[in-house]
C-alpha cells in the first residue's frame, strides 16, 4: 500500500465515503419502511425481518467506512488524512467488524427463499429467532473480542483487524464470508434448477401464466440479493488471492474493492424498492424516473419514524411474537402461489403502493 501515489491514496479514501453514504441512506430507507409498516399494524413476514436485520448490520458497516482514514491515529506513519486516536480507531474497527452479520443475513435470506420456492413452506418462528441470534451474536461477539484483545489498528483506508493477526482475520471474517459464498451459491443453484425442472415438467403453468410470472418474480428477486452480495465482496476476495501468492493487486482492483465494500446497503435498497418503483412507473408513465425514485423512497414520504433505527431490533422481536399465531409461526406448508405473491407484495408490490398513496393523501 505504501507504493501508492498521493492521488491513488486520495481516490482510495474518497470513493468509500461516497458509496458508504449511499449505503447508509439505503439501509436507513429500508429500516424506515419496515418499521413504518409495523407501526401501522401491518403484519411483518420473515422476509421483512431478515431484510431489517441485514440493513442494521449494513448501517454499522457504512458508519465505519464513511470516515475512511479520519479515525486512524494521527501519528500513524504513512496514513493519509488521519486525524484520530486509539479510541476512534477502535470504534471504527468495532463497527466494521459488526458488518459481518450482513453476510450471515444474506445466507439466511437465501434459506428463506429456498424454503419458499423449493419446499413451499414458511420459515417457522423458532428457526427465524435462531437465525437472528446467530447473525447478531457472531457480529457483536467477534467485534467485542477483537476490541478487548487489541486487534484493531490502521489497515490503510480505515481501522480494522491488523495484518499481523492473520488467523483472527480468517476466523472472524474471511472464513465465514467465503463459506457463505459457497453455501449461497449452492442454494441458488438448487432454486434455479428446481424451477426450471418444474416448468419443463408441468407446462400447464406457462399456459395459465399466473404461476410462471410469480415464480419468475420471486426467483429473480432472490438472485438480485445474492448478486448484490457477491458484487460487494468479490473484488476484496480477488485482492486476498493476490496477497496469498505474495503479489500486489492492481490499483483498479483495489479501488473497486474499497468502493464496493461499503455499498451493499444501497444495492439492497434498490432491490427492495424495485417492485414498488416499477409499479409506480407503470401506473404513472408521465412521471419522470428521478421523481418516481424519490416518491417511492420512504425517507421522502410522509413519515413520523424519527426513531426507526433505534426500534429496529424491537420490531423484529415483536413481529416474530405476533406472527407465531399464524401459519408463518407454525412453519406449515402454505400454498406456493399465495406465498410467492406475499414476497412480491412485501418487496414493494401493488398493495403496498396503494397504501402509501393513501397515506400521502391523508
Amino acid at each position: 500500500m505504501s507504493s501508492l501515489t498521493l492521488l491513488q491514496q486520495q481516490l482510495a479514501t474518497i470513493f468509500p465515503r461516497i458509496t458508504g453514504s449511499f449505503s447508509l441512506l439505503g439501509s436507513l430507507s429500508i429500516t424506515v419502511d419496515v418499521v413504518r409498516k409495523y407501526r401501522k399494524g401491518v403484519e411483518l413476514t420473515a422476509y421483512h425481518r431478515l431484510i431489517l436485520g441485514m440493513s442494521f448490520c449494513d448501517m454499522m458497516m457504512s458508519l465505519s467506512h464513511i470516515p475512511a482514514t479520519w479515525p486512524i491515529p494521527s501519528d500513524t506513519p504513512g496514513a493519509h488524512a488521519a486525524y484520530g486516536n486509539e479510541a476512534t480507531c477502535n470504534a471504527q474497527g468495532f463497527l466494521g467488524q459488526f458488518g459481518i452479520g450482513s453476510a450471515f443475513y444474506n445466507l439466511f435470506l437465501s434459506v428463506y427463499y429456498y424454503l419458499l420456492i423449493v419446499k413451499a413452506s414458511a420459515l417457522g418462528a423458532i428457526p427465524e429467532i435462531c437465525m437472528h441470534i446467530i447473525c447478531l451474536s457472531f457480529a457483536a461477539g467477534t467485534a467485542t473480542a477483537a476490541l478487548a484483545l487489541g486487534f484493531y489498528g490502521s489497515v490503510f483506508v480505515w481501522c480494522w483487524i491488523t495484518s499481523e493477526h492473520t488467523i483472527v482475520r480468517l476466523v472472524f471474517w474471511y472464513g465465514p464470508l467465503w463459506s457463505i459464498f459457497i453455501v449461497v451459491a449452492l442454494i441458488m443453484s438448487v432454486i434455479y434448477f428446481h424451477i426450471r425442472r418444474q416448468e419443463n415438467r408441468q407446462s400447464r403453468w406457462s399456459r395459465r401464466g399466473g404461476f410462471q410470472s410469480v415464480s419468475d418474480s420471486v426467483r429473480w428477486q432472490a438472485f438480485r440479493y445474492v448478486g448484490a452480495f457477491f458484487l460487494t465482496w468479490i473484488f476484496l476476495t480477488i485482492v486476498r488471492i493476490f496477497n496469498a501468492v505474495n503479489r500486489t493487486a492492481p490499483f483498479w482492483i483495489l479501488l473497486l474493492a474499497f468502493t464496493l465494500m461499503p455499498m451493499q446497503g444501497f444495492l439492497n435498497y434498490l432491490i427492495y424498492i424495485r417492485p414498488r418503483y416499477a409499479k409506480h412507473r407503470k401506473d404513472n408513465p408521465e412521471v419522470g424516473r428521478v421523481k418516481t425514485f424519490f416518491k417511492v423512497n420512504p425517507l421522502f414520504a410522509r413519515c413520523k419514524c424519527c426513531s426507526c433505527g433505534a426500534s429496529a431490533m424491537s420490531t423484529i422481536i415483536s413481529s416474530i411474537k405476533r406472527s407465531r399465531t399464524g401459519d408463518g409461526g407454525r412453519g406449515g406448508t402454505p400454498d406456493y402461489n399465495s406465498q410467492a405473491s406475499e414476497v412480491i407484495i412485501d418487496s414493494g408490490g401493488q398493495e403496498e403502493v396503494l397504501n402509501e398513496e393513501e397515506d400521502n393523501q391523508s
